[in-house]
């Protein structure tokens, strides 16, 4: 798996830039933060993160040294793990504010993960968590041709055979994991883009129009939601 990530790191396969992406910083730096640190979980080269500096002692952890060598060179004190090990190696109750975005998905067991996460965040800490919602909209249109496609994957737009999620998560699945390892959820944000990107997608911009004009994906999360972020505390 480490050998993975660091060529998904070197080949630059990482959308950053998208509007998934923009939506994600924009809803975290929106969140009221307080305390002295934050860690982000899967930070990759610390785009997310860097802005944290100006305010937090700011930590990254990421399995690709690769990817760490540009977080560490912003500024952020970072340290090589692997998420999928349940002991993260951090001091219990050590964080004021942890983030782990689009990770859990890549997960073999997540809940070890978010156990961990519950272990060395101090009480009353955040925890900021994002998943993509595998019972999209556009994923059922895809499942109901008898085909399987995750729109909020990467190997889709370059013809990959699997999905590279793990896990799959839905808005139920998602609040179960939440509410199992101790968390209270403070905030829900859904994604659904402004824009069809894909030119498979771009002759039904105008239903896209209309479900963000009458906000449907934060009426009917569960179908039109296409990423979930969620605000927790301890």
């Amino acid at each position: 798996m480490k050998k993975y990530y660091e060529e998904y790191w070197m080949e630059n396969r990482v959308l950053q830039g998208s509007p998934y992406d923009i939506w994600k910083k924009r809803v975290l730096y929106s969140i009221n933060l307080n305390g002295e640190n934050y860690l982000d979980i899967g930070c990759g080269n610390g785009d997310i993160a860097e802005p944290f500096i100006k305010k937090f002692q700011t930590y990254g952890a990421d399995i690709s040294e690769y990817a760490l060598k540009f977080a560490s060179e912003k500024g952020i004190i970072t340290k090589c793990i692997n998420a999928n090990n349940p002991i993260l190696s951090y001091e219990k109750d050590y964080f004021d504010n942890i983030s782990c975005l689009d990770v859990l998905e890549h997960l073999i067991d997540p809940e070890k993960t978010t156990n961990e996460i519950y272990r060395i965040l101090k009480e009353n800490g955040i925890f900021i968590v994002c998943v993509p919602n595998i019972l999209n909209i556009f994923n059922r249109i895809f499942f109901a041709r008898g085909e399987f496609v995750d729109v909020m994957d990467v190997a889709h737009r370059t013809n990959g055979l699997f999905s590279e999620h793990i896990k799959m998560f839905s808005k139920k699945k998602l609040e179960i994991l939440i509410n199992n390892s101790g968390f209270n959820i403070l905030e829900r944000h859904y994604y659904f883009p402004e824009r069809f990107n894909e030119k498979k997608w771009q002759h039904l911009q105008f239903m896209g129009d209309i479900i963000n004009k009458f906000k449907i994906p934060k009426i009917i999360p569960s179908l039109f939601a296409l990423g979930l972020l969620y605000v927790c505390r301890k």
